[in-house]
């Protein structure tokens, strides 16, 4: 069986190589990256000798479409393939499409990818409607005039090839790159989850065969290349001011001072509306108010906004710190029976609770338990059975002891010139080797404790200077969230107090957080289109960027 020629096909021997790649994993690889068993493309001579470089078998990739085409239309008896608009109505047809045979074939594909597209939004609503919600005004601040059958196509075929296929990494960069050009990344990333979840909508009760599986995805992504056919040299276009507006932000860190990173950093998460959430936990006494006052600089003003919405949390205090950062406050237990029992499920179902995109609300536990008191049951009772437990990610958790100055005797730390003994660091180590040692054998999770003193506080005396909230600050840094971590640059206290002398933990904290603006840029290529190049058009080459920059006052 050979190609049959297809005008509407035809087309795609002008497509780059790059592009064709996602086509070609279609055809050839099942859901799980495993060759298809009904494929015959990666059999033929033509395809061993030049993969990847596809334009030297097209002939071959085409002809494997259309035998998965009359393999849907069960016209085994052609002596030959089925042209591509009998197959796309066919597509059409089992997905219940309105269309006009009559019509184009671009009017025809354009109809499956608005139907699909609504599918899609259907599947939302019921699934999650306030992600729809949110992907709807996602798509409306990133239209483009002209372009419109062009996203949807991109995010129609996007977001169901990542669905359904393993894609390779040359697909994968592919579709990304899609995805940034167009500030679409976000909205399917928001759609896949609820995709994933109804595979058996799209395969089994929908398709009801593996050609299908195939021929539907397939049509989907010709569609999509057509469009950028068509809108090619406007596509490109952007895609090259994209990249020289990367290049040059990539070259610009080192010649921003700390304002102007910290600036930039607040207008991108400004952008992304990111909200960091940590939920503290501590007995009354443990000094988790003077933590919060040592660890960032509106901590000694934090202002009450109510609590939680849910009726279950409604005892958990709500602070925001900054526009970024909420502290969610519990009790711990030790209050008795009853309240222990009020107080666990309380956290229990704040750890339980989601985010608008159906996430977990809780981003980081910090449990603050108090290093001079010896009974830890209490403590072990909390971690192993409430809070782990019930956290959908164990990593999230780090325990902290707090007045570590006060351990042994609290006149010996201030005599050393405001650091720890060595009998004090020896009495803290074990307890900390002892809490590692309880949680792994109750929970098999690690925990990294680590012990400070967020300075005493008497009465109306001004609270005294820290000890270790450095280090402290680092490792809640390095339990955020990668994307998250921008949160806390310009937010912490500028007074540090002393610390172990360990690490370097303020210059480590600094760099990590302004490495993350970078990394996070460069795997989430939208923020800068739709955060940065406002500010930039008139400009292109990275000096100008630096320039420019530098005279913003966000």
């Amino acid at each position: 069986m050979a190609y049959r020629q297809d005008s509407d096909l035809e087309f795609l021997r002008e497509i780059p190589n790059e592009e064709l790649s996602i086509l070609v994993e279609l055809l050839t690889k099942d859901f799980n990256g495993a060759k298809r068993y009904t494929e015959e493309l990666t059999d033929k001579d033509l395809y061993k000798k030049h993969y990847p470089n596809h334009h030297k078998y097209i002939d071959d990739i085409l002809e494997e479409l259309q035998t998965f085409g009359g393999h849907t239309l069960v016209n085994v008896f052609r002596g030959g393939g089925v042209l591509y608009k009998e197959i796309l109505c066919d597509v059409c047809d089992k997905k219940k499409v309105t269309y006009n045979k009559e019509n184009e074939t671009i009017a025809i594909e354009n109809a499956l990818i608005e139907k699909i597209f609504k599918d899609i939004k259907a599947l939302l609503d019921k699934a999650d409607p306030q992600k729809l919600k949110v992907i709807t005004q996602e798509l409306q601040s990133q239209k483009v005039d002209g372009l419109y059958m062009y996203q949807i196509s991109a995010i129609v075929a996007t977001a169901i090839t990542e669905t359904l296929t393993a894609t390779t990494a040359i697909g994968a960069t592919t579709l990304a790159s899609v995805g940034a050009s167009l500030g679409i990344g976000r909205v399917v990333g928001l759609i896949n989850p609820v995709l994933m979840a109804a595979t058996s909508l799209w395969l089994v009760s929908d398709a009801m065969g593996p050609a299908y599986r195939v021929t539907i995805p397939a049509t989907l992504q010709i569609a999509f290349l057509r469009q950028r056919h068509i809108h090619r040299r406007e596509i490109e276009e952007m895609e090259k001011n994209h990249a020289e507006v990367l290049e040059g932000l990539e070259n610009i860190s080192d010649k921003l001072d700390e304002e102007q990173k910290i600036s930039l950093a607040r207008e991108i998460m400004k952008y992304l509306k990111v909200k960091l959430n940590i939920l503290i936990v501590g007995a009354t006494g443990v000094g988790k108010s003077s933590t919060i006052a040592a660890l960032f600089k509106n901590g000694k003003d934090k202002i009450e906004i109510g609590t939680s919405s849910n009726p279950q949390t409604q005892d958990i205090s709500k602070y925001d710190i900054s526009d970024n950062i909420i502290l969610w406050d519990s009790p711990g237990l030790g209050e008795g029976e009853e309240k222990d029992k009020i107080h666990a499920d309380k956290i229990i179902a704040m750890l339980k609770e989601k985010d608008e995109e159906g996430n977990a609300l809780i981003d980081l536990v910090l449990v603050i338990l108090d290093a001079t008191n010896k009974d830890l049951e209490t403590a072990y009772k909390l971690i192993n059975k409430v809070i782990i437990p019930n956290m959908p990610d164990k990593e999230i958790i780090l325990i902290a002891l707090n007045k570590c100055d006060s351990v042994i005797d609290r006149v010996d730390f201030v005599e050393n010139g405001r650091r720890l003994t060595t009998d004090q660091e020896k009495y803290l180590d074990e307890k900390v080797d002892n809490i590692k040692e309880r949680v792994k054998k109750d929970t098999n999770v690690d925990v990294e404790p680590i012990y400070y003193s967020a300075g005493l506080k008497k009465g109306d005396k001004p609270q005294e200077a820290p000890y270790n909230i450095t280090k402290l600050l680092y490792f809640i840094t390095k339990k955020t969230p990668p994307k998250k971590r921008l949160v806390y640059i310009g937010e912490d206290n500028k007074e540090k107090g002393t610390d172990d002398g360990k690490r370097q933990y303020t210059r480590e904290t600094k760099k990590s957080l302004w490495e993350s603006v970078w990394n996070f840029v460069k795997k989430n290529k939208e923020v800068i289109l739709t955060t940065i190049i406002p500010y930039l058009k008139p400009i292109r080459q990275a000096k100008k960027i630096v320039e420019f920059l530098s005279k913003l006052k966000f």
